[in-house]
């Protein structure tokens, strides 16, 4: 487990601010009970990154943020294999990515609807991926190949569901690692 100091709440993505705070009691409670429940890495009034425990933990959605709180990378991990849910898989994939860029002097903090920049890819299990993006007026469409078999089950899945509090490996950034 890293050293940054972790907090437990209802994060506002739009605003970009925690809405409720909860204590460590609290969010374990929330987790068993299968309730929403935010986790923030760092400072609670600006945070390095967010991590949302979704509602029955059918999804995951980790979100790192600038110094305005504003989006700039995220990561949405669903069950591997949504047909199991009674049976809940025991891996979690990263089914999404989507990025913001912000032009250097644009200072404005959320909400925030534009970017000079943005992305999003949307994954299949075997790697391939169809990608979305925009730049200023610019826009991109295309699909990549898969990956190879080792390397699409290292970045895209995680090998089990996170346990409270042990938050290091489904937060971390460079998925290569």
């Amino acid at each position: 487990m890293s050293c940054e100091s972790i907090s437990y709440g209802r994060w506002g993505l739009a605003y970009g601010n925690l809405k409720e705070r909860y204590t460590e009691e609290e969010a374990r409670s929330r987790d068993v009970a299968g309730q929403e429940y935010w986790v923030i890495f760092g400072d609670p009034v600006h945070p390095e990154k967010v991590l949302q425990v979704a509602p029955e933990k059918v999804h995951y959605k980790v979100v790192w943020l600038d110094d305005l709180n504003r989006i700039t990378l995220s990561y949405l991990f669903v069950p591997e294999d949504d047909d199991h849910q009674e049976g809940r898989a025991q891996r979690l994939f990263l089914e999404q990515l989507h990025y913001k860029e912000y032009d250097p002097g644009d200072r404005e903090p959320p909400p925030r609807i534009g970017s000079a920049a943005a992305g999003t890819s949307y994954f299949e299990h075997d790697g391939s991926a169809y990608h979305l993006a925009r730049s200023g007026e610019d826009r991109y469409e295309g699909h990549s190949d898969p990956m190879e078999p080792g390397q699409a089950t290292h970045i895209l899945f995680e090998p089990a569901y996170p346990v409270f509090g042990e938050w290091d490996r489904i937060t971390r950034k460079d998925r290569d690692q």
